[in-house]
């Protein structure tokens, strides 16, 4: 079960079974300020797991996270979805420097092959001049491949016009799949549907995806130009 903390006015606590753009959350809503907020958020928190919650979906700026680690709950990461995105995300910061990608060189960097990197690898090389793969392990093989497939392979030493990092310490001006994500920007977007305002909008989108209530092909990448 999914937990979701809302504020509310008063000293009750409630919580009840709701549902979220059809998905089905529990619910607690407690006043966040006074003298007695930690106390109450001690309570939801022990509400919340005596009832199998894990993961949460808190409001924004919430700051609470070192009591709900406490309890063992945890937030929704967003990474997941950022990574299943690579490739529009990619495409997408080369819009944005005015990169044409039939012209770029894209790099793709983490500590080994895993299955995200190498997926990514497989949807970019059809559309991009060239790949490299910069990895400490496992590399070899998924080069090779790529260049049997697609022969858009450049030598690790090449110079990339946008880099995505999927593991390790991610650099200036990457765009990082990992860790703490650095996405330089780029932001994603729900076309058509209003989502609640006062909820952290990556994890709510994310935990939609991983329970099938929305797709990939769904979400837009927006860009934003930085003056």
């Amino acid at each position: 079960m999914l937990g979701l903390l809302c504020w509310s006015e008063g000293r009750d606590i409630r919580l009840e079974r709701a549902q979220l753009l059809g998905l089905p959350v529990l619910r607690v809503s407690f006043s966040p300020g006074g003298r007695w907020a930690a106390r109450r958020l001690h309570r939801a928190a022990r509400l919340l797991v005596r009832n199998g919650v894990r993961r949460v979906l808190v409001p924004v700026a919430f700051d609470g996270w070192q009591e709900l680690n406490r309890w063992g709950l945890r937030g929704v990461d967003p990474v997941p979805l950022h990574r299943a995105m690579a490739d529009r995300l990619v495409l997408a910061e080369l819009e944005r420097r005015g990169v044409e990608k039939e012209r770029a060189c894209v790099a793709l960097r983490g500590e080994y092959v895993d299955a995200e990197l190498a997926r990514t690898a497989r949807l970019l090389c059809p559309q991009v001049r060239t790949l490299i793969i910069q990895v400490v392990w496992g590399g070899e093989r998924l080069v090779r491949e790529l260049y049997r497939e697609f022969g858009a392979v450049a030598p690790p030493g090449a110079q990339a016009d946008v880099a995505v990092r999927f593991g390790g310490e991610g650099g200036p001006g990457e765009l990082v799949l990992c860790g703490q994500p650095e996405l330089l920007g780029l932001d994603l977007e729900w076309p058509g549907i209003t989502l609640p305002e006062e909820l952290e909008r990556l994890p709510l989108l994310t935990v939609l995806w991983q329970a099938g209530r929305l797709s990939l092909e769904e979400l837009r990448v927006n860009t934003i130009n930085f003056s």
